[in-house]
C-alpha cells in the first residue's frame, strides 16, 4: 500500500508508481496495473511501460498506447488476463 501523503505527490507523478514498484521490490515488466482512471491510472503507468488495464466504464472511444488493454466488465478482464498469460497470486 502507497498513500500519496507519504509520497508527497499524486497520481499520474512517476514517484507513486515507483515507490510501488520499490516496496514490491519488482520492476515494471513484473507487475500490471488494472486502474479506472485513464488520467491518473493508465498515463502514469505507461509512463514507466507497465502492462496497463483500463476499466473503461464510459466506453470511451481513445487510441491507446500498444500496452494499454482496455475493458468494460470483470468477466472481460478475467478473460485478458488468461488470454495475456497473466496469472494474480
Amino acid at each position: 500500500l502507497v498513500i500519496s501523503e507519504e509520497i508527497g505527490t499524486e497520481k499520474p507523478d512517476e514517484k507513486n508508481f515507483l515507490a510501488c514498484l520499490s516496496k514490491m521490490k519488482l520492476n515494471s515488466s513484473e507487475v500490471i496495473m488494472i486502474g479506472d482512471d485513464f488520467a491518473k491510472d493508465v498515463i502514469g503507468a505507461t509512463r514507466l511501460n507497465i502492462k496497463t488495464f483500463w476499466f473503461d466504464r464510459k466506453n470511451i472511444n481513445l487510441q491507446l498506447p500498444e500496452n494499454v488493454i482496455k475493458f468494460n466488465n470483470f468477466y472481460q478482464l478475467k478473460e485478458l488476463l488468461i488470454e495475456n498469460n497473466i496469472r494474480i497470486g
